[in-house]
């Protein structure tokens, strides 16, 4: 208890002596010069500017595709770029061969009686299409379609494919296959092959892909090849082994599909080798595939279906405009993804996982994209 009272009686004596009451005035003036530097508040500042909500990719419709597409049959449908903007395009019966350029679809039309049945661009002065009774129509470097019937006794072709301007190849019925050097065309169909190619896709001029009705054909430079089909489940049925495909595409040489009906899709690996890949598939048959890279890739079908690869799997796609936007407002009626199954989609292409594009056999124009 003495030690208590002592510090006690101490810190009393430092009261009295001022140091206490020293220290409260210095405190005092701080304060008041402080008080006195500081500015009024302005009442007349603006609010601090909260930053709207992130905006995620939605799926919306464009309602830019021209109304000459307004009854007729669209083919084919996809994309390439051209002084670093990208391109969209699309053809399909009546003639119809349509190019986007800023926005803007423009008329490349070849000829109201023609019936495309096929179509690839790579630039602005590259564009080639494929039609009934051996139908070649080219735009390179001209300013109109130049018309060409590969062979008088040629068979309706299916498919066609631009390696360069100097090799171009087209595919069709009774397996027929020619290729264009610049100059001439090449009868480089496979003896006794009654299927139909419906599709050519490739790398190089030296390295193409050929698919069709239970037919997967490679060309290696030289010749033209059968490749095994994908083994099938035990037990499934004779008339559904193999795949009747429809549509080819890849990322690069060691990364390729086929896709076609029944759903399926089979991938070419490196070796080689065909296997089918679970596309979570139903009995309807894919139409189109697209592959930018080795872990992304997109095929679609008719009834709305859409798959994406994400190297691993394939996952369903859900194709659908939210209710409403970021801001609680109605999505505009002519922005909203029409139901699923009234689509019949006859090709996909994408920038990135958050750039695609769809596109259905009527002309509609489907994105997956933030500008909305």
């Amino acid at each position: 208890m003495r030690s208590l009272s002592l510090t006690f009686a101490i810190l009393i004596t430092l009261s009295c002596a001022g140091g206490g009451s020293s220290s409260d005035v210095v405190a005092d003036t701080d304060a008041a010069d402080v008080a006195a530097d500081t500015p009024p508040i302005d009442e007349g500042l603006p609010p601090i500017d909260i930053p709207p909500p992130t905006k995620e990719p939605q799926w919306t419709l464009d309602n830019t595709v021209p109304s000459v597409v307004a009854g007729k049959t669209m083919r084919y449908f996809s994309g390439y770029e051209s002084f670093g903007q990208r391109r969209l395009y699309f053809c399909g019966d009546g003639g119809v061969f349509r190019v986007a350029v800023d926005g803007q679809w423009l008329d490349q039309d070849i000829s109201s009686s023609a019936t495309i049945q096929a179509c690839h661009a790579v630039g602005d002065d590259l564009m080639v299409a494929v039609g009934d009774d051996g139908k070649f129509w080219s735009w390179m470097g001209s300013d109109n379609w130049l018309s060409d019937d590969i062979i008088d006794t040629s068979p309706g072709l299916r498919g066609v494919w631009i390696t360069t301007a100097t090799s171009v190849t087209v595919v069709g019925v009774a397996g027929s296959i020619y290729r264009y050097d610049g100059a001439d065309w090449e009868n480089q169909t496979i003896p006794d092959t009654s299927g139909t190619l419906s599709a050519v896709w490739g790398t190089s001029a030296n390295n193409l892909y050929a698919v069709g009705d239970k037919l997967l054909l490679h060309y290696n430079g030289t010749e033209w090849l059968s490749e095994t089909m994908p083994e099938d489940p035990p037990g499934t049925p004779e008339a559904n082994m193999g795949i009747s495909a429809r549509a080819v595409a890849g990322s690069d040489a060691d990364h390729v599909w086929a896709v076609g009906d029944q759903g399926k899709v089979a991938f070419r690996d490196a070796a080689g080798v065909w296997a089918y890949q679970d596309a979570q598939w139903y009995a309807t048959p894919f139409q189109g595939v697209w592959a930018g890279q080795a872990n992304f890739a997109l095929a679609v079908s008719a009834k709305g279906n859409v798959r994406q690869f994400d190297g691993t799997t394939w996952q369903i796609v859900d194709v659908a405009t939210p209710k409403k936007t970021l801001t609680g407002e109605k999505w505009p009626p002519e922005q909203v993804v029409p139901k699923g199954p009234t689509l019949d989609y006859v090709g996909a292409y994408a920038v990135d996982e958050t750039h695609i594009w769809l596109f259905d056999k009527t002309g509609k124009l489907l994105q997956y994209n933030m500008n909305y």
